[in-house]
């Protein structure tokens, strides 16, 4: 089994996709989705400071959890 062995690649890919997906969340507020990335695409939109600064660190707290999250599967699987 070759599988074992392929493990750490995949987690890597795993979080690596994880991350860009949620680097996309901005994408569907073009469309009128609701969400924290409608809240970054008005405030960019608007040159809105304020309210960047409070979505915007909401998107990379949610990141960095997420990420710290995936690390500790992959280190469990190692």
């Amino acid at each position: 089994m070759r599988l074992p062995q392929a493990m750490p690649l995949i987690l890597v890919c795993l979080n690596q996709t994880v991350l860009y997906a949620l680097g996309m969340l901005v994408i569907p507020a073009l469309v009128g989705t609701m969400g924290l990335g409608q809240s970054i695409f008005l405030a960019l939109g608007r040159a809105d400071a304020g309210a960047g600064m409070a979505a915007g660190p909401g998107m990379a707290l949610l990141a960095m959890v997420v990420d710290r999250i995936l690390q500790v599967v992959m280190r469990r699987q190692l």
